[in-house]
């Protein structure tokens, strides 16, 4: 090749990965294919502070405090930590498969439209350090269980597709649309993140009662003289008797399997609804107290030692660390935990 032809296909490869540069943004260009998406980040994952996950609807932040993750817009309520954990580990294990396009108008086919924009279905997650420093950020749309079809791989497995998901995502500053695999689970609301379930942390064979006392008026008793027998109602009226069993049931699993939709700061609750104390067979007591506030339906809990239990009884502990765990917080009930515990002793007689 003579020197000048030479000096052309120079300055033409040097031209044309100028442009691929400008194309992909003036950020650093993406990983190769078959890369992880962001390959320091699992190195760097102790170094996370924040999590911010934005949509067209709402944005919220985890943020760590004093060692435990909190969402800072439900007042500061602790998070799962494995779910944290899970969710970081996720995003730090997302393999690129493939290049899709880098054109705007194809974004919105893959859900990809900036969260601000009309009907957008985007989510934009920013993982930051203590500094401010942004450890991961990207955009993520339309997400797909793994399939076989899209890994053809056999040694792969069955057992591991299973867990898989497909994301098509964008890179800050960058058009390039890449669509990743990895097992992610990405939560659109707060809510994702609460412990929902065993609140009360309480097991059926405890309970020795549940006496419910309604504001204006009205009250009734549920209990059983040992463990394993059924509940019963006291002092049903003459000539009336039980609707059924599960009712007494229902009302015993709220103390057992109450779970909650949502959670907000007691202080902002106006309360004085209808309260359920609920005994057990060694004298512990928690009362669940309910009210609703701005017409949603919300409990507090507090549980207390028997009276005549020492400082450092097992019981005295078991209060203080449920309220521990409870205090200062109010919990939003489903429709039909609610009705159960609005239900009165009419309710519960044929």
């Amino acid at each position: 090749m003579r020197a000048g032809t030479f000096t052309w296909v120079l300055l033409l490869s040097a031209l044309l990965a100028g442009a691929a540069w400008l194309l992909l943004g003036r950020s650093a260009p993406p990983p190769d294919e078959g890369r992880l998406l962001f390959p320091e980040l699992r190195a760097e994952l102790g170094g996370a502070r924040e999590i911010e996950t934005t949509t067209h609807e709402q944005s919220f932040t985890l943020e760590l405090v004093e060692d435990r993750w909190r969402l800072r817009e439900l007042h500061g309520y602790p998070a799962r930590a494995a779910a944290v954990r899970r969710f970081l580990l996720g995003v730090a294990g997302l393999q690129i498969r493939s290049r899709k396009t880098s054109n705007p108008d194809l974004y919105a086919r893959v859900n990809l439209n900036e969260p601000d924009e009309p009907g957008s279905q985007a989510v934009r997650i920013v993982i930051r350090a203590e500094d401010g420093g942004e450890l991961a950020s990207f955009l993520a749309g339309r997400m797909e269980p793994a399939s076989e079809i899209d890994n053809p791989d056999p040694d792969r497995g069955e057992s591991r597709l299973k867990d898989l998901k497909q994301i098509f995502v964008r890179l800050p500053d960058a058009p390039t649309v890449w669509l990743v695999e990895g097992a992610l689970e990405i939560g659109r609301e707060p809510t994702a993140f609460l412990k929902r379930e065993g609140l009360a942390d309480l097991s059926r064979e405890t309970i020795r009662s549940v006496r419910v006392r309604h504001p204006g008026g009205g009250r009734f008793t549920v209990s059983r003289p040992a463990q394993g027998e059924d509940f019963a109602l006291q002092d049903i009226p003459a000539g009336r008797r039980l609707h059924s069993q599960s009712r007494l049931d229902d009302l015993v699993a709220l103390f057992v399997e109450l779970d909650f939709e949502e959670v907000s700061a007691a202080d902002e609750v106006k309360w004085g609804g209808v309260r359920a104390t609920m005994t057990a067979f060694d004298k512990l007591q928690v009362e669940m107290e309910h009210s609703e506030s701005s017409g949603e339906p919300w409990i507090r809990l507090r549980a207390e030692a028997p009276e005549d239990a020492a400082e450092d009884s097992a019981q005295a502990a078991r209060a203080a660390e449920l309220n521990e765990r409870w205090q200062g917080w109010a919990y939003r009930l489903s429709a039909d935990r609610t009705e159960i515990l609005r239900r009165k002793k009419q309710a519960l007689l044929e």
